[in-house]
């Protein structure tokens, strides 16, 4: 379990003004939600804080940096797997959990004791699709696992459906991203997700977490899937355009496109008269324009 912070420490949190709070939960963040510890990059947020507090919350978040870095050394990481056994789940619905469950798998000494770790994952991918903690453990286990491995978060993604609710979802976008770029190194299993998720590309485009997953179809599916999907974007330009995400999406397609050799999307942008206009009121729409001309 997580040890709680000091009194005095958790006195500072609740009586700082809302901006401070804001910096010490990016700071938790950082210390966080990567596997591999970054302290400095702890100290450069802390800069931001007042004086009298600074050293405090930096020494408790650094704190946890080393025993999160030091725990994944080559002597312990055969106890690692042997101390998540059994309790994996558990264990990556908490903060520190997540992060020790993705030790032991980093340090397993071969994919069976991987496959192990993650067999104990099964049934519960769509609940760890919607918890920030869990979804780096599913992360983690499609970026580790054999190809033949990873069936049973595809049919859990693809059950119903899910794989819409996922891949519009805050954290379930990121799972889905990671089986995409698997499709990339011959991923059988992730055709069918790749499919249907054609079906749905225009919605998706449009949606606030769902527009990544479009970008990375546009990076990692086959050539003619990512034809497919241009000509999708093609028919639905006006929609596209005016949505903020759909901009977004407009960029990665054009390059991909002159990655494969065509230009016909960004014709079509150039010649369809007020599309301009249209686009250049969006974040993105004058890296929509300067890509296209």
């Amino acid at each position: 379990p997580r040890p709680a912070p000091p009194r005095r420490f958790a006195a500072m949190r609740s009586s700082t003004s809302l901006p401070v709070r804001a910096l010490f939960e990016r700071l938790d963040h950082a210390a966080l939600a990567e596997p591999d510890p970054f302290p400095e990059d702890v100290a450069r947020w802390a800069a931001f804080l007042p004086e009298h507090v600074r050293n405090c919350h930096v020494r408790s978040v650094v704190g946890r940096f080393h025993r999160g870095a030091t725990a994944g050394s080559d002597e312990e990481c055969p106890q690692a797997v042997a101390q998540v056994a059994g309790r994996v789940w558990s264990l990556s619905q908490q903060a520190e959990g997540c992060r020790e469950v993705q030790r032991a798998i980093d340090g397993a000494a071969s994919d069976e004791e991987r496959v192990a770790i993650a067999r104990e994952m099964w049934s519960h991918v769509l609940d760890a699709a919607r918890c920030p903690h869990a979804n780096h453990v599913v992360q983690k286990v499609i970026a580790t696992l054999p190809n033949e491995e990873l069936s049973f978060v595809v049919d859990e993604v693809l059950e119903g459906s899910n794989h819409m609710q996922v891949a519009c979802h805050k954290y379930g976008c990121r799972i889905v991203q990671r089986l995409i770029e698997r499709r990339s190194s011959g991923q059988a299993e992730v055709r069918r997700l790749v499919d249907v998720l054609l079906e749905g590309a225009l919605a998706l485009s449009l949606h606030t977490y769902g527009n990544y997953v479009v970008q990375r179809l546009l990076e990692h599916a086959e050539p003619a899937q990512r034809l497919q999907l241009v000509e999708t974007i093609r028919h639905n330009l006006a929609d596209m355009c005016r949505s903020p995400h759909g901009c977004t999406v407009l960029l990665a397609a054009i390059r991909c496109e002159q990655g494969l050799g065509q230009g016909l999307l960004a014709r079509d942008i150039v010649r369809e008269e007020g599309l301009a206009e249209v686009i250049k009121k969006t974040r993105h729409g004058p890296a929509v324009l300067k890509a296209a001309h």
